[in-house]
């Protein structure tokens, strides 16, 4: 009776045995495993670099909106509500106007959250695919500017009314 141990070894014994008759050695395994390994790195590599390409450029998009937002879309709806607030005020708009300029603003303020969240996710998802947070892609986070007050109506000639 052959013992476990005996087998193995006589099996392994056996491969190599067959290898070597096949026109195998030991080097040449370790050499076609060894290349193996660095193709498969290398292609890991690439899906890295093509991930964290596409994370990047979504990130980058998502700040422009969010930006766009910001800097142009809120600003324009606050004035626009400013100045039907002064024609509110001179009668010459009605309340159903106003109140459909001012849902306008808050649609554009609600939207411009809706663009800040995304662009934070796919900022999280860049920092994830790249292992770190990234100081490249600049935050859109900045609030956005306060409408610059409209001057007050002049009253002036209004006081000689008789």
């Amino acid at each position: 009776p052959r013992s476990e141990a005996t087998t193995m070894a006589s099996a392994s014994t056996a491969d190599t045995t067959n290898m070597q008759e096949a026109g195998f050695t030991i080097g040449d395994l370790s050499r076609e495993t060894s290349s193996r390994a660095r193709q498969e790195l290398a292609m890991l590599e690439v899906r890295a670099r093509r991930e964290v390409r596409a994370a990047r450029a979504r990130a980058a998009a998502a700040r422009r909106t969010a930006a766009i937002y910001r800097d142009k879309l809120v600003p324009l709806r606050a004035k626009v509500v400013a100045q039907t607030q002064l024609h509110y005020n001179f009668m010459l708009l009605g309340v159903d106007h106003l109140l459909e300029v001012k849902r306008e603003e808050i649609k554009a303020r609600t939207m411009q959250v809706h663009a800040l969240k995304d662009y934070w996710t796919e900022r999280a998802k860049l920092d994830l695919a790249t292992g770190g947070p990234v100081a490249a892609v600049p935050a859109a986070d900045k609030p956005a500017p306060a409408p610059e007050p409209e001057p007050a109506p002049d009253h002036r000639n209004h006081g000689d009314h008789q």
